[in-house]
């Protein structure tokens, strides 16, 4: 058995433990931990524990499927394995050194291909190899640990950009253990190691492809820490140029273990570059001359001077491998660089001529590597590196933000948590002890005061009066309980005061509660025993509640205690939630101090015999509290139910009871084995008889006659239930077109479901169920209807059996599908007939909503309706008319909302009409000019006043062609017709100037509809100042000298411009002479005088400067063309509707 799987059973059997050990210890606390969550708990654990073995057998099975798979992973665990520990042992010789601080120590990682010379620099340095395997198992990856920093050493291989799949995954890896381990800053800094070796002798493209492998490690870095890490170039080999040892040689020791190289404080920069390198080589140079001055000989003083020359291309192409690296491009962050430094240790191999090696590069020959003149076997500018170069610069490392705001937050976070705990622990002790002092205050005045409350009362308190003594009593124990065991177990709190005031409390409410509540109850069942109330077998039973836990309901018994106080006292609210919780604690009570009555209970018990049985039991069943409460229509009838029905409220019963809903008939067993029956029979027997046995004849009597109660009533709430559902009123044509898709939506249609509801419900009784018919038809090959047709069909005729069927009696279900037997029987029909006319209505109110004129297409229908063509609506009324359910009314209803908008689209299409057609020509042309306008001067056009009132013309064509299918003409005038309960809301002032209109138009135009008037004119009277009148227009001239009283044939009006004059003559004196012109000159000349009618007769008396004259004009018809109330009485409205 491996540790892994030794740790996970054993972690496995120790939360086992827990779970069934832990609340046995502490109750308290884990009161929510049950039997129930104990097994679930454990039942998970093993699932998920067996789980586990599973998936690792079936990667071990994979894993031997799939052996080259197998040996690399195996390979790849071996080396993570190896990595592993050399961390562990790392972390664990630094937590020796340097505690467990993880930024006690810099850390930083080096880098650099293969016989760079990492290793050989860092065991010169001093640094320590922290390594637990053998070379055979080297992950590539080692760890140096030194006194003053832990370097991170990569391989060779780890400099290219290509690895191994394996590498990659050793890499992944130690990147995630510093992050985990040092996430604000993994790293300190990175050392590049380049040999001088490498740096001469390769070509520019080899040297750019090794410069641009390095930027890409830093680069990478760079995003996996999320930090810029500063960096130094370690040029290695120093040696390997010739003329070193000869040169280096001469320096003090102390210059010789000195670093040697440039600092570049804010990174690369060529300027800054060049400069720094500058002042390195004038360095160079200025201890050149030293060393010459000490030097004899020539060829060691010609090495010499060779190393500083070639330093110098030295610099070249160290500035060229730089700038490949840290120079800025695309906009991505470039390394930072902190300097480059020289390294030399213990010199070995050939040196390098770097003026021949240009030299060859440049001419194509081969230089020969030569020996240095003086042999060395010293370490150059090592020693002091840490020390003095790079904690110089290690100040400027940046640490990881996000990192660093995560240890901020998780400091913070764990500081406030310890400073909260201290602070809550020290708290809650505080306040319990400040609590028990309260308790003890407390105790004090509660008793005092309960004393003395008591003692106020006497002996025998109501009820009323005790509730408030009792409840602070109440708080006062439930202080005391409401404290954990613990305190009381750590003696900061008193168990014995808290047992002691619990038997006081419970004491008291035995003497000062329970006492009030029996003569309570006492009191109204004697009431009801000595009236014989109705109320008796309630009363009775409850009194018995009080004593006899058995027969006690407690929710019953509280709600009958508080409707009675809040009828005959004065419970507030306070008072009853006070009593509730009182309550509550007094049916916790084990036994009662007090008795019942029980000549009383035996003399109640002989009165219930005497009333039905089955009324009682049934009256007590439907008290019930799961039966109390309503279903709402939401419930029944879906959601989309409240959006096109509203439900009228009656006698503030805002729902069905849910009692005879289909679903508690199910569960309501009312059967001759009904154990709620059985109950509620042995406890009104208890009661009347004081026996509890009950016969199978009983039970089955009881039964037949409470279900026939129950049917009744389910019937009657159904009938009542379904009468209060009407159609959501609407007021738009796009409510209008919802409302219709919504009750006729294919098998989402809200009147189908709502129907389908109604018929579930109230079909008690179901048909046996059978497939023979369907089998049948499927030997046969026919089609077969669908389930819920099938259904359907075989409920309506199971519905038709019972109708014939005289054998059903009043407690079979089967009475209530009789009661709905319309609704099954008219549901399948009305459906098919139904969506056809929706449909057709809906596709006309879509048509009526694409209009370009809405109100023009609702004339249309209101049209077609007023002169009884066919349409769908008349299709929806006469299906609403055949159908004999609740139907017809909803049907109706929608078929009137239809024909309400298509009458109020109509009346305002009426209204655009006449606005355009009549009113804008008469206000233009007619309404301010004579004669309808008496006082204007100017003159209405004959023709424009024949075009409008003319028969025929534009007021008699509106009329007939708009407005005749709502109207009637009788002989006192026009009157709005009403057509399927609608009128078009046309005001009284148009109907009374159509009327005017028509009187106008007989006074003015003959039979051929043309404007004229004949009548014959004389003169009966002439002033005697003058000796003639004369009358000139285009009738001729009239002339009336005092001689006989002549008749002139005229007519008006006369073709051609009219101009009349009027004028009195004495001999040759003329007396006056009026002139009137223009089409209406005639009628001017009679608005000016006075007339008087009789019969077909017109007097006119014409008086001017105070000469008078009376003319009479026979007519040829009865009326008075010429009266100027004819005119004025003709004011057409802008506005036709009410």
């Amino acid at each position: 058995m491996t540790r892994s799987l030794t740790l996970t059973l054993a972690s496995t059997l120790i939360f086992l433990l827990l779970i069934w050990c832990v609340p046995l210890i502490t109750k308290e606390w884990f009161q929510w931990l049950t039997s129930f969550w104990q097994w679930c708990l454990t039942i998970t654990t093993l699932a998920l524990l067996v789980g586990a073995l599973s998936w690792k057998r079936i990667q071990s099975s994979i894993k031997r499927l799939n052996p080259d798979q197998a040996s690399s992973n195996d390979d790849y665990r071996q080396s993570k394995q190896a990595l592993d520990n050399d961390w562990r042992l790392l972390w664990k010789t630094l937590s020796k050194r340097h505690e467990d601080s993880p930024y006690a120590l810099p850390w930083l990682m080096m880098v650099g291909t293969y016989g760079s010379g990492k290793t050989g620099w860092l065991i010169d340095t001093g640094f320590e190899k922290i390594s637990t395997s053998d070379n055979s198992q080297e992950s590539g990856i080692v760890f140096w640990l030194g006194e003053h920093a832990v370097i991170v050493e990569l391989a060779g291989h780890y400099y290219a950009r290509d690895k191994e799949l394996l590498d990659e995954h050793l890499w992944q890896h130690i990147i995630t253990l510093l992050k985990k381990k040092r996430p604000r800053r993994p790293l300190t800094g990175i050392i590049a190691a380049l040999s001088t070796d490498q740096l001469v002798m390769r070509q520019p493209s080899g040297l750019m492809e090794l410069a641009r492998q390095l930027r890409w490690r830093f680069l990478e870095l760079s995003r996996q820490f999320d930090m810029r890490v500063p960096s130094w170039i370690l040029l290695t080999q120093a040696d390997r140029l010739s003329g070193f040892t000869e040169l280096f040689r001469r320096r003090s020791s102390r210059r010789q273990v000195q670093p040697w190289g440039f600092h570049i404080q804010e990174g690369y920069h060529r300027d800054s570059f060049q400069k720094q390198f500058n002042l390195c080589q004038q360095e160079l140079a200025e201890s050149l001359l030293d060393c010459l001055h000490h030097e004899k000989e020539g060829n060691i003083r010609q090495a010499q001077v060779r190393y500083v020359l070639q330093f110098t291309l030295l610099g070249e192409r160290l500035r060229f491998f730089c700038e490949e690296i840290f120079q800025s491009r695309h906009g991505i962050p470039s390394p930072i660089l902190k300097g480059i430094w020289f390294s030399s240790c213990r010199q070995y191999g050939n040196s390098v001529n770097l003026l021949a090696s240009e030299l060859a590069r440049q001419h194509g020959f081969r230089v020969l590597l030569e020996q240095p003149q003086i042999p060395d076997n010293q370490s150059y500018f090592n020693q002091q590196f840490f020390n003095r170069i790079l904690f110089n610069d290690l100040g400027t490392s940046g640490e990881n933000p996000s990192a660093r705001k995560r240890w901020l937050l998780k400091n913070t976070l764990i500081t406030s948590i310890l400073l909260f705990t201290l602070f809550t622990g020290l708290n809650v002790l505080w306040s319990q002890i400040r609590y028990n002092n309260v308790l003890l205050d407390q105790q004090k005045h509660i008793t005092n005061d309960y004393r003395l409350s008591m003692n106020a009362l006497g002996n025998n308190p109501l009820l009323l009066s005790v509730i408030q003594p009792l409840s602070q009593l109440q708080s006062l124990n439930r202080l005391y309980q409401r404290s954990s065991d613990w305190f009381y177990h750590g003696a900061i709190l008193d168990w014995n005061m808290a047992r002691s005031v619990n038997i006081a409390y419970r004491k008291q409410l035995d003497q000062k509660l329970i006492k009030p509540l029996a003569r309570l109850l006492h009191s109204r069942l004697q009431y009801s025993e000595t009236q014989h109330s109705q109320s008796l077998f309630d009363d009775l039973q409850y009194y018995l509640m009080l004593f006899k836990p058995k027969l006690r309901d407690t929710r019953l018994l509280n709600n009958h205690i508080q409707h009675h106080l809040v009828q005959h006292g004065n419970l507030n609210q306070s008072n009853q939630s006070s009593l509730n919780s009182l309550l509550t604690d007094v049916w916790a009570l084990d036994s009662l101090s007090i008795k019942p009555d029980k000549e009383l209970i035996l003399r109640a018990s002989q009165i219930l015999i005497n009333q039905p049985d089955e009324r009682i039991i049934y009256d007590h069943i439907r008290a019930l509290p799961e039966y109390l409460d309503t279903i709402t229509t939401q419930d029944l009838f879906g959601n989309e139910f409240a959006s096109q029905f509203i439900l009228n409220s009656k006698k503030e019963q805002a729902g069905l009871p849910r009692l005879y809903t289909h679903a508690v008939y199910k569960s309501l067993d009312l059967s001759a084995t009904s154990p709620l029956l059985r109950q509620e029979l042995t406890n009104l027997k208890k009661i009347e008889v004081n026996s509890t046995e009950v016969s199978s004849a009983e039970m089955i009597q009881m039964s037949r006659q409470v279900r026939e109660l129950y049917f009744q009533d389910y019937i009657r709430v159904w009938h009542d239930y379904i009468n209060r559902i009407e159609l959501r009123p609407v007021n738009s044509l796009p409510q209008l077109s919802q409302q219709i898709i919504q009750l006729n939506d294919g098998s989402n249609a809200l009147l189908t479901n709502i129907n389908n509801t109604i018929i579930s419900e109230t079909s008690l009784a179901e048909p046996e169920t059978s497939t023979a018919p369907l089998t049948l038809a499927k030997k046969a090959g026919k089609a077969v209807p669908s389930e819920k047709i099938q259904k359907a069909e075989k409920l309506a005729q199971f519905n038709q059996n019972l109708l014939t069927d005289k054998s059903i009696t009043p407690d079979n279900p089967a009475i209530v599908n009789m009661a709905f037997a319309d609704y099954v029987r008219d549901n399948t029909s009305l459906q098919a007939r139904l969506t056809p006319i929706l449909n057709t209505v809906l596709k006309e109110l879509q048509t009526v909503t694409e209009h370009y004129n809405q109100q023009h297409a609702l004339y249309n229908i209101a049209i077609s309706v007023a002169k009884n063509e066919k349409n769908a609506l008349y299709d929806l009324w006469q299906l609403a008319s055949t159908d004999n359910t609740q139907n017809k009314q909803w049907l109706n209803l929608l078929a009137h909302q239809i024909w309400k908008q298509a009458i109020k689209g109509a009346a305002h299409y009426c209204q655009n009409q006449w606005q355009q057609t009549i009113y804008t020509f008469w206000r233009q042309y007619i309404s301010n000019h004579f004669p309808f306008l008496p006082q204007s001067k100017s003159d209405t056009v004959l023709s424009d006043m024949e075009s409008l009132f003319k028969p025929k013309g534009l007021l008699d064509s509106y009329v007939k062609n708009t407005l005749e299918p709502f109207l009637q003409e009788t002989p006192s005038g026009w009157h709005v017709k009403s057509i399927k309960g609608q009128t078009l809301p046309v005001s009284l002032t148009l109907l009374q100037q159509l009327t005017n209109a028509k009187n106008l138009q007989q006074q003015l135009f003959n039979d051929d509809g043309n404007l004229q008037v004949n009548y014959r004119m004389r003169c009966n009277e002439l002033t005697a100042e003058a000796t003639e009148l004369s009358l000139r227009d285009n009738n001729g001239r009239f002339v009336y000298r005092h001689g006989p009283q002549l008749w002139q044939n005229r007519k008006w009006p006369d073709q051609g411009a009219e101009q009349l004059s009027v004028s009195m003559s004495n001999n040759s004196t003329r007396l006056f002479q009026q002139d009137y012109d223009g089409a209406w000159a005639w009628l001017r000349f009679i608005f000016d005088s006075h007339q008087w009618q009789n019969g077909n007769t017109l007097d006119l008396k014409y008086n001017n400067k105070g000469y008078s004259t009376q003319l009479e004009l026979a007519l040829d018809k009865r009326g008075n063309p010429f009266s100027p109330e004819l005119f004025k009485k003709i004011k057409l409205p802008e506005n036709i509707l009410q």
